[in-house]
């Protein structure tokens, strides 16, 4: 029997109970029979009265609301199947385990219940494709344990009929129905050993000193006293966040759980209303990695939270200008905060205002601060701002749904001209970080009179598009830095930065506005303290002909897709470069009918794949729960394809405006062509792209 006409053991889905839809408590249960509900500083259910809230607006005071089983995709089934992969990234070397009822042999656990040890299936794998170490590849920060383990039900015993016992192996492997097919990683080496904690916090300490930024360490009492440590950057006079990040106990564990992305997000959130200044950094010889022990710090913070005044809510030790300041916090106010809720309800909370009780010297690379004016189109005050029917100056709509001609909203969302900073910025700081350690400054204040903008072009409706001077142009500070522009995103969240901030482009609602301010008001938009933070380090992204080996190993389909805009060059008002997607999907599925390629570069595809690999892998599993999931086998793996990428780009250049994809098969590779209507059209099939190119006369001359 193949493995394609395998069909598994089906059991009825228990979530359920093999309906496909289940009838679910409402939320509004959860708080009782009423409008406002006070929670006080922590939101406590048990406070309910177990009545449904009479005017809910999911149940309609019913207590009860209808939804699709997610357990079982709705089929009122789930598959009794779990498959184990492990892949030797080395050497392409594919093993997998089929874990059915009757597959594995029970065994008593460390606490006496009988358990599917799945750990030593995983190993034994490992051992057949040559990997010494291994790692789940759809979370790599979680180890592999030796104690993965599937728990049989109670009533599962040895001297039971195998056909009960393969029926009580079936429910329990089915309940692990949200991710069927575990990947796992490995190599023929040892993996690196991980890096100690002085030195990775003495790496992040660096990185601050070289992007001008605080590194924050804050222990903190949060629910139920316990002690919650974070480290995360900021600039440099922004307030102590309300919340709290993560759940790490000492200080250790939060430096280990810590890399520069996780310190980085947040960072517009937590500074978007500091104080801004433009920079005056010191020389790079002058910026050396620091010798940090981290045992130091914790004690230090420690007799910070039990100081002679009594136990302090938080501590935070303060990295800025290469040495740490210390200090308190202490509370300076409670606000009240009442949030609607999906049910028409409405939840009342009493928060604390933390501040630190003794605020640290201004840093020596701290400037002069940016001029900003208030922002027209919010109120903080009132929380009121101007309604989206008045965009382009025009009068308020009298029949608008939003504002009934008031010309006024809610602050419901953000406003869309300062984002919620209730500024408008006249100047910016842009710092751009490469490879390594290379940083670079830019000050970008408004000059006294207008800069040379160039016009290039005009929208349908008439508003015209300028381009700046070179030195405005973002692009040309990453070539610079002996950086690709494709690369360049943002350091907090890691977005690909806009193609009119990329290439300096403006678009202004009148002529008689300054090109060069509203470029400084749009770049600054939405930033913390009016500073542009950019990565233009390439994704660390697998090489594309592993991930076609890897795709064809696990007997998929690798599809890339690339869209070639080089004919727009010229003009502003369209997209330009690449953009390129690799998805991974079924061998019998279909192309999508629009793929929407979205990435500037290969890399950065490459990158997006592997970042969400599990929701690939759940999606090439059938809904059907009577086909089974494949369990691919390929211990002699085919060799590694030459880098098809220059070959991509000639195909798309030929077809430039319209995607190409070229779909990886077990039979051979695929060319198709999207025209503008959305239809596929198959351009050539052979063994290898080059002979599919050669076919089509595009082939080297």
């Amino acid at each position: 029997m193949t493995l394609s006409m395998f069909t598994p053991p089906v059991v009825a889905c228990d979530h359920c109970e093999g309906r496909g839809r289940i009838l679910m408590l409402c939320h509004c249960v959860r708080w009782g029979d009423r409008f406002l509900i006070d929670t006080g500083d922590d939101i406590d259910p048990l406070r309910s009265d177990g009545h449904a809230y009479r005017d809910c607006e999911l149940c309609d005071g019913s207590g009860y609301t209808l939804a699709d089983c997610h357990e079982c995709r709705r089929t009122g089934r789930r598959r009794a199947q779990l498959v184990l992969t492990v892949v030797n990234l080395d050497t392409g070397a594919v093993r997998s385990a089929n874990v059915v009822p009757g597959g594995v042999e029970p065994r008593r656990g460390p606490a006496g219940r009988w358990e599917l040890a799945l750990s030593p299936v995983v190993a034994a794998l490992a051992a057949e494709v040559d990997a010494v170490a291994w790692r789940d590849a759809c979370r790599p920060a979680n180890p592999t344990g030796n104690g993965f383990s599937i728990l049989l039900p109670t009533a599962w015993r040895a001297n039971l009929p195998t056909a009960e016992r393969h029926r009580l192996e079936g429910e329990a492997i089915a309940r692990r129905c949200w991710h069927p097919w575990l990947l796992y990683f490995g190599r023929t080496g040892t993996l690196p050993a991980p890096e100690e904690p002085d030195a990775v916090l003495g790496r992040l300490c660096h990185l601050a000193d070289v992007l001008c930024l605080d590194l924050v360490v804050e222990a903190r009492y949060v629910r139920d006293d316990r002690l919650n440590w974070d480290i995360r950057y900021e600039v440099p006079g922004g307030r102590v966040p309300g919340g709290h990040r993560g759940w790490a106990d000492d200080l250790t564990a939060a430096v280990v759980a810590t890399s520069v992305d996780h310190a980085m997000f947040g960072l517009t959130d937590r500074s978007l209303t500091a104080p801004a200044h433009y920079l005056q950094p010191h020389p790079p010889e002058q910026i050396r990695p620091p010798n940090v022990a981290t045992d130091q710090v914790e004690r230090r913070i420690h007799a910070d939270l039990d100081g002679l005044d009594g136990r302090s809510p938080g501590a935070q030790a303060i990295w800025r200008d290469g040495r740490w300041h210390h200090t308190r916090l202490r509370v300076d106010d409670t606000i009240e905060v009442m949030t609607a809720l999906s049910t028409g309800q409405v939840v009342r909370k009493t928060e604390t205002v933390l501040v630190r009780a003794w605020e640290p010297p201004a840093p020596g690379w701290q400037g002069e601060p940016v001029p900003y004016r208030p922002c027209p189109d919010c109120h903080p005050e009132n929380r009121l701002r101007r309604c989206v029917c008045t965009l382009g100056n025009q009068p308020p709509k009298p029949d608008c749904s939003a504002c009934a001609g008031a010309g006024y909203t809610s602050a419901n969302r953000r406003c869309p001209t300062c984002h919620d900073s209730h500024r408008i910025y006249e100047g910016v700081v842009v710092t751009l970080t490469g490879p390594g350690d290379a940083a670079r400054h830019l000050n970008w204040p408004l000059p006294d009179r207008a800069a040379d903008a160039t016009y290039l072009a005009a929208h349908p409706g008439g508003k015209p598009i300028f381009q700046l001077p070179v030195h405005y142009q973002v692009r040309h500070w990453a070539e610079i830095l002996g950086a690709r522009p494709a690369d360049l995103t943002y350091l907090d969240g890691g977005h690909h930065i806009n193609q009119n901030l990329s290439e300096g482009t403006v678009t202004v609602d009148h002529p008689r506005i300054d090109p060069l301010a509203e470029y400084i008001a749009d770049a600054s938009r939405g930033q913390p303290a009016a500073r542009l933070l950019l990565n233009a380090t390439p994704p660390p992204a697998a090489h594309l002909p592993d991930l076609i080996r890897l795709a064809l190993g696990l007997h998929q389909t690798l599809v890339v897709t690339l869209q070639d805009h080089w004919l727009n060059e010229h003009d502003p008002r369209c997209v330009h470069g690449e953009c390129w997607s690799i998805a991974l999907l079924p061998p019998d599925q279909l192309l999508p009918p629009d793929p929407h390629p979205f990435h500037p570069t290969v890399e950065a595809a490459a990158a997006y794949l592997l970042e969400y690999l599990e929701n690939a892998l759940y999606d090439v599993v059938s809904e059907d729960p009577q086909q089974g999931i494949p369990v691919p086998q390929t211990p002699q793996p085919a060799p590694l394809v030459d880098n098809p990428v220059p070959l991509i780009r000639r195909l798309a250049r030929h077809h430039a405006g319209r995607p190409v994809s070229i779909r990886y098969h077990h039979t051979g590779c695929h060319l198709h062509v999207y025209d503008r209507n959305g239809k596929i059209h198959h351009l050539a099939t052979a063994r290898t792209v080059p002979i599919a190119l050669t076919a089509l006369g595009l082939g080297r001359s």
